[in-house]
């Protein structure tokens, strides 16, 4: 089952697979070594998080992902080869980390194990 985003007109259809974990910390988006781009998560699974970005990004952006949830537990996230996917309203975005099934149930099994899940597909 999908779920979707909506904010105000637009609504935009969540293609990721399994549980989503709402959070609250930074999200840092970097390039070369530089950072492109920060903002907060909104929520995190295996495949990817959403975020608000404090600036636009364009769709098919390769970064690395770097997060520091501060609620509902402290956690540190990446850095992950990641995908700008989607956008949604007010400078959301969908970003999908890029690497295999090992480091997705690495991920998966840590975020269980410290946080909450609030849906499951």
């Amino acid at each position: 089952m999908s779920s979707y985003y909506s904010n105000s007109a637009l609504a935009v259809r969540d293609e990721r697979d399994g549980e989503r974990f709402k959070v609250f910390g930074r999200a840092e988006l970097v390039r070369d070594g530089t950072l492109f781009a920060s903002g907060s998560m909104i929520d995190l699974s295996k495949g990817g998080a959403a975020i608000r970005a404090y600036n636009p990004l364009q769709i098919g952006s390769k970064f690395l992902f770097c997060g520091d949830i501060t609620t509902p537990a402290p956690l540190k996230v990446g850095p992950f080869p990641c995908t700008v996917t989607r956008a949604f309203a007010n400078y959301g975005y969908a970003v999908r980390f890029d690497f295999d099934y090992r480091q997705s149930k690495i991920l998966y099994d840590t975020i269980q194990k410290r946080l909450v899940s609030t849906e499951k597909s």
